[in-house]
């Protein structure tokens, strides 16, 4: 699905408190970045976003468990990309496990048509790849502020599961 010519997707709100910055976010929705950051980079990674704004490019960062550098010359978006991230953790979950509801639902219809022959031991599920039968999506435990501009993530053990 995310290597298809057609994504959908729905835009996000694009305004802003304007007595600390400008108006217009230029936000994007979060779907676009954590797609083109788990098709081309791979866990642990440095994702470096030259255009931080309210801070979307650094949670899909952390939700696919890669590291994040984020800039941004708006100082007034400072607070709006804290807050965004501080609070992101529940949003993040919540996707994780979407993403994987979503691909039980892909595999039951998928085996329909074509016998699956390999299995991801840690969701106990059928995959499609041999490469798939790896993937891990480590549920976010906290993310915390260590100053006004660095986070720390805890992520889940990956090997509670197994």
């Amino acid at each position: 699905m995310w290597f298809s010519d057609i994504w959908k997707f729905k835009g996000v709100r694009q305004t802003l408190d304007c007595r600390n910055t400008r108006g217009r976010s230029a936000a994007f929705p979060f779907e676009l970045a954590y797609r083109l950051i788990n098709m081309y980079s791979i866990r642990e990674d440095t994702v470096l976003d030259p255009f931080a704004g309210t801070g979307t490019t650094t949670c899909a960062s952390i939700a696919s468990s890669r590291n994040s550098i984020a800039y941004e010359i708006d100082p007034g978006l400072v607070e709006t990309i804290t807050e965004t991230v501080a609070t992101s953790k529940a949003e993040i979950n919540g996707r994780l496990q979407e993403r994987i509801e979503t691909h039980r639902l892909f595999v039951e219809s998928y085996s329909k048509k074509k016998e699956i022959i390999h299995y991801n031991d840690y969701y106990r599920v059928p995959v499609v790849t041999s490469q798939e039968t790896e993937i891990i999506l480590p549920r976010i435990l906290d993310i915390d502020t260590t100053d006004d501009r660095t986070f720390v993530v805890s992520h889940e053990s990956t090997l509670q599961n197994m």
